[in-house]
């Protein structure tokens, strides 16, 4: 079976390096800062933002693609919302091929910017119109596609949820991070980015008042309001700069506690929570603690670790009491479920099993959405 697929983000070269070099905070250079600048000027021109400028030479190559290989399937994955304009504009052309949107979020989204809104409902309808199947991360995503598009949509059945995942076939090696933890204070791991939806304030707060407790924060996006704040205190704050893949999650595995922080909306799941979750470490859930919010769900429900709402106070007892643990050496008897048996469910390898069955049954079948109604976006 061939498959076009449009892949959101281009894959990270896994190979391992030595930590100091791997570890090295990053930071712009004047070039750095002014292709930053540049990329933001073009983020208030393009939708969705700078990474719109890939559409018109993808457009042609998606084209051209399709007429050399006539594949049986497409998938465009999102974000960038780029992808689904593309994929769009191929299955107008090709009715016979079925689409697959791999959504993961809606396109309309809490951080969406105002201007972009009513653009980004339109074409959030259009998939839901055009498209012959789509996966979203979680069940809330579903609920509230289903809701704002209703009878125009796909039907219910056809909207699965595909959760992200963890590698689970051949671990990365770890050796490089060897060392790189204190022995004597409990180490803390963020690896992720900062937003306006995602607020590290009361962690920030709890470790900075918690004696024997380091924050490491894996990020290659740090805010210019934050960086202050984490050079202040270099003894409770460690910032690693951007990491490639592989060395995050080798940190990940040999961290005292990863922490999460939730999204303001609590139907968005992060990728990394599933990142965390094969890690085989303790996870702190910072922020929300409502029934609907996915993360603290896994969490509570598999035994992966805690959930700890916006009280400072609360999280920094939380903070000395797993310090206390550590250096009486038990911090790993922790009355928690770690196995990998918990999670199986959530690596690649059985997510992957879920979408190739919906490719194929898709191709099969010959279902097909319902002929195009109304004008495009």
């Amino acid at each position: 079976m061939d498959i076009v697929v449009g892949m959101a983000v281009p894959p990270v070269d896994g190979a391992v390096v030595k930590p100091v070099m791997a570890l090295r905070e990053s930071r712009l250079n004047w070039k750095g800062r002014l292709v930053e600048k540049l990329r933001k000027i073009a983020t208030q021109a393009i939708f969705p933002d700078a990474r719109g400028e890939w559409y018109f030479p993808a457009r042609r190559a998606s084209m051209s693609l399709l007429g050399d290989i006539r594949p049986d399937i497409i998938v465009s994955s999102h974000e960038p919302a780029t992808t689904l304009e593309l994929a769009i504009n191929l299955k107008r052309r090709y009715r016979d091929i079925p689409w697959i949107a791999d959504l993961g979020d809606p396109v309309l989204a809490d951080y969406t910017p105002r201007r972009w809104r009513r653009r980004a409902l339109r074409l959030e309808r259009r998939v839901m119109e055009l498209a012959d199947g789509v996966t979203v991360t979680a069940p809330g995503t579903r609920d509230l596609l289903l809701e704002r598009h209703g009878a125009a949509g796909l039907a219910p059945n056809r909207v699965q949820i595909l959760t992200q995942g963890f590698e689970d076939d051949a671990p990365p090696p770890i050796s490089s991070a060897a060392g790189f933890f204190d022995t004597l204070r409990l180490e803390l791991l963020y690896t992720g980015s900062f937003y306006q939806f995602r607020r590290p304030d009361v962690l920030l707060d709890a470790v900075a008042q918690t004696p024997g407790v380091r924050l490491n924060i894996a990020s290659s996006n740090i805010p210019e309001w934050l960086r202050p704040r984490l050079e202040a205190q270099p003894e409770r704050f460690r910032m690693l700069g951007f990491l490639p893949h592989r060395n995050a999650v080798a940190l990940q595995r040999q961290a005292d506690v990863l922490v999460n922080i939730a999204n303001d909306n609590p139907c968005q799941v992060p990728g990394k929570i599933y990142e965390y979750l094969g890690s085989g470490r303790p996870i702190i859930h910072v922020g929300n603690v409502v029934e609907s919010d996915v993360s603290a769900a896994l969490i509570r429900g598999r035994r992966r670790g805690w959930v700890c709402g916006n009280d400072r106070e609360a999280m920094a007892g939380l903070l000395e009491a797993l310090a206390e643990r550590k250096r009486a050496g038990r911090l790993d008897s922790i009355d928690l479920d770690l196995d990998d048996r918990v999670v199986a469910e959530f690596g690649w390898s059985q997510v992957a099993r879920h979408m190739a069955a919906m490719m194929e049954r898709l191709v099969a079948t010959g279902e097909r959405a319902p002929p195009e109604q109304g004008q495009g976006c």
